[in-house]
């Protein structure tokens, strides 16, 4: 790199890998695809969260009516 001779473990802390997962067989690493995956999953669960707390604040209202019942 710049003329300069380096070995790839160096060069791959550089960029936060653990030289642990700098270790790691080529084929096992993400192509990215998994990332984008992950991303979308996330953005699509953000988006339900206010549906989902809408629900479970409403079955929590009806459980305490109900155990104020009995």
């Amino acid at each position: 790199m710049n003329g300069t001779s380096r070995h790839v473990l160096g060069y791959l802390q550089d960029f936060l890998f653990a030289p642990d997962r700098a270790r790691t067989p080529v084929k096992a690493l993400a192509d990215g695809t998994a990332y984008a995956r992950d991303a979308r999953r996330a953005a699509a669960d953000a988006a339900r969260l206010p549906a989902a707390r809408a629900e479970l604040e409403s079955l929590l209202e009806r459980w305490m009516a109900l155990s104020e019942l009995s």
